[in-house]
């Protein structure tokens, strides 16, 4: 599934040569989705971003994943709330895209669900909290990209106790300069 959303996504990127549109890239992957696979229930989460520096501003999409977050000038991660599913399950389906104004400096935070998604022995979820109670405490020591990833991993695993976690733990950070 990840090589056929792979392949479709290099294959439509054209489209972004004129317009920022990631819509029709999404449609496209999903339609590539719909057709080639025949197992039902299979889905592919997937966000787009394009950080348009000379406009100022980050446009997105989100499919079925965690809210992107954006750090505001009191080093507080503020969700880019946006419902929509993931990809794979619906062949007419409305796909949005936001555009949100960005100032120098300011960072873009995402991580996938499955760092929220990471247990502990109690069998208590890491969660939404945890991960922007950890990275703004971090964010709080004017840390570096590199040092807030290595955190938001750290306190998931001291979190997890060394239980297992059972699916993958992806986070970037993106800062317009």
């Amino acid at each position: 599934i990840v090589t056929i959303a792979k392949v479709a996504l290099v294959n439509h990127l054209g489209a972004l040569k004129d317009s920022n549109n990631l819509t029709a890239i999404v449609r496209a992957v999903n339609d590539s989705l719909l057709s080639s696979i025949t197992a039902k229930g299979i889905g592919l989460a997937l966000q787009l971003f394009i950080l348009d520096s000379q406009r100022q501003v980050l446009v997105y999409t989100s499919c079925g994943m965690p809210y992107p977050m954006l750090a505001d000038a009191y080093h507080r991660l503020q969700p880019l709330e946006m419902r929509q599913p993931p990809l794979g399950f619906f062949r007419q389906m409305k796909v949005e895209q936001r555009e949100v104004p960005l100032a120098p400096g300011q960072l873009l935070v995402v991580a996938s669900d499955g760092i929220f998604e990471r247990f502990n022995q109690k069998k208590e979820e890491y969660g939404l909290a945890r991960f922007k109670g950890s990275a703004e405490a971090q964010l709080q020591k004017s840390a570096s990209s590199p040092e807030l990833l290595e955190s938001i991993f750290a306190d998931a695993d001291m979190f997890s106790e060394s239980t297992p976690h059972h699916d993958d733990m992806t986070a970037l950070c993106a800062r317009l300069v």
